[in-house]
């Protein structure tokens, strides 16, 4: 439920979780192959899902100025700013709210680790090398680092905001110090 009606001390801390689908725009070269695999009724789904998640996400009523803004598969790099703007360019319906929230005060904060998500292309051209296993703990790994990322950075009093794949367990990795909510009412 949306949580909206529990205030929160000054000094706490609230993750607002977000789950997302990757649309064709957020997967770069590997879009083609997505994209032979959705037929044009799952894609057209996709884009409506990501109206209803605007639309709930611009419906809370946050306080832009005090919102971290973490994304499945943004490297902590030092340019996030920077791929946000060239994925949101793409068309990407996920990166273009990142950009809306962005350009009303959030901020923006480098989410993954790069060597994990260089393993994750690795098995990805070469699934013959991923087992099951392999990737189950892969992603155990980067839900990990995501936790620790947002304890890092998120800080007392300030509210962030996670764009996470639906495959990703967050909630048994991050410090019980961090209020999680869950906002979305989206219909199936």
């Amino acid at each position: 439920m949306g949580g909206r009606d529990l205030p929160l001390p000054i000094e706490a801390r609230r993750l607002w979780c977000i789950p997302i689908l990757h649309g064709a725009a957020d997967l770069g070269t590997y879009a083609p192959k997505v994209a032979a695999r959705r037929d044009a009724q799952a894609s057209e789904q996709i884009a409506d899902l990501w109206s209803q998640i605007r639309h709930e996400v611009l419906d809370l009523g946050l306080d832009y100025r005090r919102l971290r803004v973490y994304q499945d598969s943004l490297p902590c790099c030092g340019f996030e700013s920077r791929i946000v703007a060239d994925v949101a360019r793409q068309g990407s319906a996920n990166f273009l709210l990142l950009e809306e929230l962005l350009a009303r005060g959030a901020r923006i904060e480098g989410t993954e680790s790069v060597e994990l998500l260089m393993r994750e292309m690795e098995l990805a051209k070469h699934p013959e090398r991923a087992s099951a296993e392999s990737m189950a703990e892969l992603l155990r790994q980067r839900d990990a680092f995501i936790a620790k990322r947002i304890d890092e950075t998120l800080q007392d009093g300030e509210e962030g905001m996670l764009f996470l794949g639906m495959l990703h367990d967050i909630a048994s990795a991050l410090p019980s110090s961090i209020a999680l909510r869950y906002p979305l009412r989206i219909a199936p």
